[in-house]
């Protein structure tokens, strides 16, 4: 127990000392918050804080604070007439696109225009809707939805004209092989009217000559009638 509390006491007092180095190393190092440190007394490198600087540099902080607030206050206002601005035209975007579908029944259904430019935003005016973009007709371009109509119908007619003209087409091949089978019947009709006349011809021929052999026959016998009646009186 003896040696215990000897320990103890040793401990203690080792401790003691430590505590007592520490706290005289704080005192002699602490910063000289009233009295700032002279020129030679500061080392290179080294910023001894004081009451002196640290009060500048909460002024200084301060004034940029302010300054900020100033630029967020300002850029607030800014932000929030911007927004404005672009519900604005948000809206009228909204309405350019419903003319761009539909048309502005206003304007001829006119769906597209020329907008001109703000001098001061440099930002294209969509209030001002007077300059009307026309078709290759010379007409105010209709909105998406009458144009899409008008190519459904015109793409319906030409369907329409594309199933007649293969009707048509086939008319016309059926019409073709009957025209072919109608001129080859003529062409046998032909050979045949010809064959016909080339034997009339042949058979007319044929019966003059007949007629002449029966004139000759006829008179050759009337002659030898006369021959034989002379022969007999003698």
């Amino acid at each position: 127990m003896t040696f215990i509390g000897k320990l103890l006491v040793f401990i203690n007092l080792i401790v003691g000392i430590g505590f007592a180095v520490f706290g005289t190393a704080v005192y002699t190092e602490r910063p000289t918050w009233f009295t700032p440190p002279a020129d030679g007394m500061i080392d290179k490198g080294q910023v001894p804080m004081s009451f002196t600087p640290l009060a500048a540099e909460i002024d200084a902080n301060a004034k940029s604070a302010a300054a900020a607030s100033r630029t967020w206050g300002a850029n607030w206002r800014a932000l929030q007439g911007v927004e404005k601005r672009r519900e604005e035209r948000k809206t009228l975007i909204t309405s350019l696109l419903l003319d761009a579908r539909n048309g502005d029944k206003t304007r001829g259904g006119a769906g597209f225009f020329n907008l001109p430019e703000e001098s001061s935003t440099k930002l294209l005016d969509l209030s001002i809707r007077t300059d009307i973009v026309k078709g290759p007709d010379g007409q105010p371009l209709q909105g998406s939805e009458t144009l899409q109509s008008r190519l459904d119908v015109a793409q319906k007619g030409i369907i329409e004209m594309a199933e007649k003209s293969k009707k048509h087409r086939a008319d016309q091949l059926d019409l073709t092989a009957k025209i072919g089978v109608t001129e080859t019947r003529v062409l046998k009709q032909t050979d045949i009217r010809n064959n016909l006349t080339t034997e009339a011809a042949t058979l007319a021929a044929l019966e003059v000559n007949v007629t002449l052999d029966r004139d000759t026959t006829q008179k050759r016998r009337d002659q030898l009638k006369k021959r034989l009646a002379t022969l007999l009186d003698k």
